[in-house]
């Protein structure tokens, strides 16, 4: 995310613009944010030149409200922003605090997240009844239900609490709703954070998508014209003339929801957020090497994936498409049992070559096998 670091803050050139205050050279007031140098450390603080004639000087109690690793990190001659609590006037010494100074950066870094209506990705660090908390920086954020996927409302009590558990200690993405200094609220929304992380990766993946591409993907769903393949924050279709290197009539012949698929892009259309994509382009057409591979009374296997008035087709091992006639299920005495979905062995009676398929019988005697048109 451009400006911001998964700590919350804002990275440098975004520093500059929000604290210019902290250039100021003029007598330091209470609330002000300076810009200074650590000269020197004590058990009792950090004393920060702020190129005053006094030096400033932050507690240790404020240090105490740091997290472990961002105090021990503190060390001479760094550069720190500060935040200014109180003035001195009879002795003109400054205290200081680290921390508010980090969190005034905080809240400032949520405006401008919200302002630009980007996400940001933090990790639940717990739950109330109401939502989730989500540390943001030195601020703590709330997250409530409504703003969380998929949350059914009206829950009993255990088991709205049960799933708020189950998302503590998980990294997710939010957007900023709402940013209330005065009160000192900033609130959440892990559906919108979602959203948008999702159209961010599905803007990334189609930039990096080209034709000629092979993917690993899911299948999501199948609808009467094709297969929609998630690909890990983008979808592609699967036109069903792209399933195999014959003639589908439904896509569950060749494919169902949730198989994963190695896919082979044909389009891609950035304007429209849309692409193309092959399954049987992924292997070889096998129908040129039938002759080679295969001879008549010869014993195939298939999977089942039609069966019609005509006959039933079997889906053989290596995407060869097998028929077996009706009036050969009928003789077989098998004609109630074959159904969609089941594996058989056949014998092949007849390699159809203007139909691309193989004509299979489902009975063991041998007849005088021939080239040429099947049945259906």
């Amino acid at each position: 995310m451009e400006g911001k670091n998964r700590t919350g803050q804002l990275d440098e050139p975004s520093m500059a613009e929000l604290f210019r205050e902290a250039e100021d050279l003029s007598q330091p007031r209470p609330g002000d944010i300076r810009r200074g140098v650590i000269v020197a450390r004590s058990p009792q603080g950090i004393s920060v030149d702020l190129h005053l004639p006094s030096v400033g000087f932050v507690p240790r109690e404020d240090l105490e409200k740091l997290p472990p690793a961002e105090r021990d990190s503190l060390q001479e001659g760094q550069e720190v922003l500060v935040y200014v609590t109180d003035v001195e006037d009879t002795q003109g010494k400054v205290w200081l605090s680290l921390y508010l100074a980090r969190r005034e950066q905080d809240w400032l870094a949520a405006e401008e997240l919200q302002r630009q209506d980007r996400f940001w990705e933090g990790r639940v660090s717990g739950y109330n009844k109401g939502g989730l908390v989500v540390p943001f920086g030195h601020i703590r954020a709330f997250v409530p239900v409504s703003q969380i996927t998929d949350f059914p409302r009206n829950l009993p009590t255990e088991e709205r609490l049960a799933r708020l558990a189950a998302l503590t200690g998980q990294q997710l993405a939010f957007k900023v709703l709402e940013v209330d200094r005065r009160q000192r609220r900033l609130i959440l929304s892990e559906r919108l954070g979602r959203l948008a992380q999702q159209a961010a990766r599905q803007r990334e993946l189609l930039a990096n998508l080209h034709k000629g591409d092979t993917l690993h993907g899911r299948v999501r769903s199948l609808t009467e014209y094709g297969a929609f393949v998630d690909l890990g924050g983008v979808t592609g279709l699967i036109h069903r003339t792209e399933l195999a290197w014959f003639r589908v009539e439904h896509p569950i012949e060749i494919v169902q929801e949730g198989q994963e698929v190695d896919v082979y892009v044909l389009r891609v259309s950035r304007d429209r957020n849309r692409i193309s994509l092959s399954l049987k382009r992924t292997y070889p057409d096998p129908w040129p090497t039938v002759p080679e591979r295969y001879q008549l009374n010869q014993m195939v296997e298939g999977r089942v994936i039609r069966r019609t008035g005509a006959g039933a087709f079997l889906l053989l091992d290596d995407g060869v498409l097998g028929f077996i006639p009706a009036m050969d299920l009928e003789q077989s005495g098998r004609a109630e049992e074959v159904v969609v979905g089941q594996r058989l062995q056949a014998r092949l009676v007849r390699i159809d070559g203007v139909r691309r398929r193989l004509g299979l019988s489902l009975r063991t005697g041998r007849g005088r096998g021939r080239a040429g048109r099947s049945e259906a």
